[in-house]
């Protein structure tokens, strides 16, 4: 799946929302310097990942961006 990682713009910006094209998959977090790495210091990203047998969302590879 391609899920779309974007850090929060208003307020606090130590927190960040990832979710999929149809919102099946919603989470918020905290911003770790690896996602923030990932994200190349940008606002958002898209990203592959899976669900791993502990029911933990696993983040892969940043893709192109998608236009959702």
């Amino acid at each position: 799946m391609i899920v779309k990682i974007q850090k929060n713009i208003i307020g606090n910006f130590k927190k960040i929302l990832i979710y999929d094209k149809y919102k099946k998959i919603m989470y918020e977090d905290t911003l770790t310097s690896d996602i923030d790495e990932k994200l190349n210091n940008e606002f958002k990203g898209y990203f592959t990942a899976e669900i791993n047998n502990k029911n933990q969302l696993v983040i892969g590879e940043k893709v192109k961006n998608e236009n959702w």
